[in-house]
């Protein structure tokens, strides 16, 4: 009997030391609550897809939000999980192992993010640019001045720095500033008919 006892403390001690510590203002219940939710939702949107799909998503959504809304509380269950793992030596080899490829392919994909942005913006440059100078443009002031932007356009636009925009006809050229609207900027009113 006193081994049933026994043992009757120790589970009740491990589920209480899985609760969060007052200080951190984590609540239980409408966490778990979400929780669900969050697991309830993922069902419901794989509902028409394959068998794994459905077994698995909503496993990984719910695990997901678990972390997200009951990180104290989640991190204690990975280091009651971790307890029980160590009594496995081939298990924790393997949670390692799996833990530190998934640390490193995170860090690896961070990587590869900045440096697609970086690529990105260094063509979105380049292109602009080409652009500017296609059309005769000054790359700084964003001016269209030359024989080309008399050839070609009438009306050239090019909110760069400054906010300017060069109308030219003809030989005429005047710098209008945008960012005062006027009648012959906006062109002319039109009526109901």
């Amino acid at each position: 009997m006193s081994s049933l006892l026994t043992q009757e403390r120790s589970f009740t001690q491990t589920i209480a030391s899985l609760a969060p510590p007052p200080e951190s203002h984590e609540h239980i219940m409408p966490g778990a609550l979400y929780v669900l939710v969050a697991a309830m939702s993922a069902s419901i949107a794989t509902r028409n897809r394959n068998i794994p799909l459905r077994a698995t998503v909503p496993f990984g959504v719910g695990l997901g939000a678990a972390w997200l809304l009951l990180p104290v509380t989640m991190r204690n269950i990975g280091d009651l999980a971790w307890k029980y793992e160590e009594k496995v030596p081939v298990l924790a080899e393997n949670h390692v192992r799996i833990r530190g490829a998934t640390t490193e392919g995170w860090k690896q994909i961070k990587i590869r993010g900045e440096q697609a942005k970086s690529w990105s913006s260094e063509r979105v440059r380049t292109g602009q640019v080409g652009v500017e100078t296609f059309k005769g443009a000054s790359a700084e002031t964003g001016l269209v001045s030359g024989p080309k932007a008399k050839a070609t356009n009438k009306v050239a636009a090019f909110m760069t720095s400054g906010y300017k925009f060069v109308c030219t006809e003809a030989s005429q050229e005047d710098t209008v500033d945008i960012s005062k609207p006027t009648k012959k900027a906006l062109g002319p009113k039109r009526t109901k008919s």
